[in-house]
């Protein structure tokens, strides 16, 4: 480098020219010229940290398990637009029409996957929301397994308790769900706001409804138990029939299931019971049974201590026959021959006023409880 001045040779760390004494600006320096004289002085090791320096700062290493603890924390999401996001929630949540169809709780309905009002009142809830063909087949369905399958009630009614209130909900918002769209149809014509009012009318709970409907399951169901003849009257001896049937059928059920110990080897097919009052109630039993192929009847009396004994059987007419010819028979055996011999027309008779008293209560002509009751063995065991 040369002086401007005089031109008189420098050196690059010159600040003013040795001959003339002009003043070296940093311009005039030629570039990288001071910054190469600075490192040439500077020894290897200051060249080595210079350079650390200068370069740009790099990122310290993670451990591993961090890394990966990072990679999980910070994968991508992926974002779902706005309107996609709409559709996918349950737009019954917030369809107004749906919510004036169910009421105040519909929120409550749509959100909960489970339903404890369901659980506890199983079909009566499904009328009281108005869900009236499921609840009246619930109760048609409880009703058959009470009367004619009553081993298995306790299981079904449990079920049927989860079923209610695991599925209540999802099946009351596909039903409110069909309404809502048959209203929107037929009702497009009055606009948003009579959409709604009708939406209103048509859905909400029907409690009168929903009793209405139990109670009626409950007279008939009652009424197979009671056995209660209807025919636009109901007898007025009824609770004293039901309670003269159920001791009747109670008596009848403890001699079939003592047949062994009478020494009876035959199998139950038909029960007559008739009840006589004077001079005391006496419930007398008639049995009819298939011993060794033959038909076989029985009549088994109370006696003071309440043990049924058997007073006739025609099991026993040979034999009573012999020892009246041989030996003679005392009174007793003689009474047991005669009526044993007239059992199966009293068997026969008996039926036939049962059935006359039956129609007496169907007429309402009744004037005293009913005494004569039939039952077959699936009667007694069923």
């Amino acid at each position: 480098m040369r002086c401007k001045n005089c031109g008189n040779e420098l050196k690059s760390t010159e600040k003013f020219c040795t001959l003339c004494g002009n003043y070296v600006d940093d311009e005039d320096l030629p570039s990288n010229s001071l910054e190469d004289d600075r490192l040439g002085k500077m020894t290897k090791k200051q060249m080595k940290h210079e350079k650390v320096f200068d370069q740009e700062p790099v990122p310290e290493e993670e451990p591993v398990e961090e890394k990966k603890k990072d990679k999980k924390k910070k994968e991508p999401k992926i974002e779902i637009p706005d309107d996609i996001a709409i559709e996918e929630e349950d737009n019954r949540i917030t369809d107004p029409n749906m919510a004036a169809f169910i009421g105040e709780d519909y929120k409550w309905v749509a959100e909960r996957p489970f339903n404890i009002y369901a659980l506890l009142l199983s079909w009566i809830y499904f009328l009281y929301r108005k869900l009236y063909l499921i609840g009246i087949i619930g109760l048609i369905v409880t009703g058959i397994i009470l009367v004619w399958i009553p081993a298995i009630i306790v299981p079904y009614v449990i079920l049927s308790m989860v079923f209610s209130g695991m599925f209540f909900n999802r099946i009351y918002l596909l039903f409110v769900e069909r309404k809502v769209t048959k209203i929107e149809q037929t009702e497009s014509d009055s606009g948003e706001f009579g959409v709604e009012e009708r939406c209103k009318k048509k859905g909400g709970v029907n409690v009168w409804m929903a009793l209405l409907i139990f109670l009626v399951f409950l007279v008939i169901v009652l009424s197979q138990f009671v056995h209660i003849q209807y025919n636009g009257k109901i007898s007025k001896y009824w609770g004293e029939t039901s309670s003269n049937q159920a001791n009747c059928k109670t008596f009848g059920k403890r001699i079939s299931t003592s047949f062994t110990d009478y020494g009876i080897s035959g199998e139950l097919q038909e029960l007559v019971c008739e009840i006589t009052t004077t001079p005391k109630k006496t419930y007398n039993i008639y049995v009819r049974i298939i011993q060794d192929g033959k038909t076989e009847y029985m009549y088994f009396k109370p006696d003071d201590d309440g043990y049924f004994r058997v007073e006739a059987d025609t099991t026993k007419i040979p034999e009573l026959e012999t020892l009246q010819k041989d030996y003679g028979l005392t009174q007793y055996y003689q009474e047991m021959l005669t009526m044993s011999k007239e059992l199966a027309s009293k068997f026969d008779s008996m039926k036939e006023e049962s059935e006359y008293e039956d129609k007496l209560m169907e007429k309402g002509k009744d004037k005293q409880a009913k005494t004569h009751f039939v039952f077959t063995k699936d009667d007694i065991f069923g």
